[in-house]
């Protein structure tokens, strides 16, 4: 059985002031660097964004949300919706530092749970989770044609394990809201390079 990973990039970036989705890093789209993290395990690679053939990345296929302008539930939604895998990991592209080791070892999980959420120093993380397509994408569609939208309340309606991660997985959760964090990731890796 496969995987299918889902990377939503159709945000406003309202509070980021700029496309997020189209960032570089290191000479490099940090969509395409994305896509590459999840090549390691996933055997389909979908994109949720606001346009379509925005990004042209072989190896994958671009979707526009089934339900327009509900957030990151819709657009869950929207790649269970395509996915042909039953296992399904999400992320977003304003999380560079996504760390396909650990994505493994939840998706690994999903035996016994319909979703795996990790939480870092008490802040839950639903957007690096992993689901099991069908009790999701039926529990998503209820919510989203009732008008509900929030993330968190999908994973309580779902028998999900909730996994405590440890210090040195915590920059995979690691975002960028604002323009400062984007400078600071730019910043504090190239002084890691410079370092090593």
């Amino acid at each position: 059985m496969g995987v299918t990973a889902i990377i939503l990039a159709g945000g406003k970036s309202s509070r980021f002031g700029k496309d997020k989705s189209l960032l570089m890093w290191n000479n490099q789209l940090i969509m395409q660097r994305l896509v590459s993290s999840c090549k390691v395990f996933a055997q389909e690679i979908l994109i949720v964004s606001n346009q379509q053939n925005k990004f042209k990345i072989e190896g994958t296929k671009e979707l526009s949300d089934i339900y327009p302008d509900m957030g990151p539930l819709g657009g869950l939604h929207t790649g269970l919706y395509a996915a042909s895998c039953e296992k399904v990991f999400l992320t977003a592209c304003d999380m560079p530092l996504m760390d396909a080791r650990l994505a493994e070892e939840m998706l690994e999980q999903l035996d016994t749970y319909e979703a795996v959420l990790p939480c870092c120093e008490g802040r839950f993380q639903p957007m690096f989770t992993v689901f099991q397509r069908r009790p999701a994408l039926l529990a998503a569609e209820e919510m989203l044609q009732r008008g509900e939208q929030k993330m968190l309340l999908l994973l309580q309606r779902l028998h999900t394990k909730y996994v405590e991660c440890s210090s040195d997985t915590e920059q995979a959760f690691f975002n960028m809201n604002y323009l400062q964090d984007y400078h600071w990731l730019i910043h504090h890796y190239e002084c890691k390079k410079e370092e090593n």
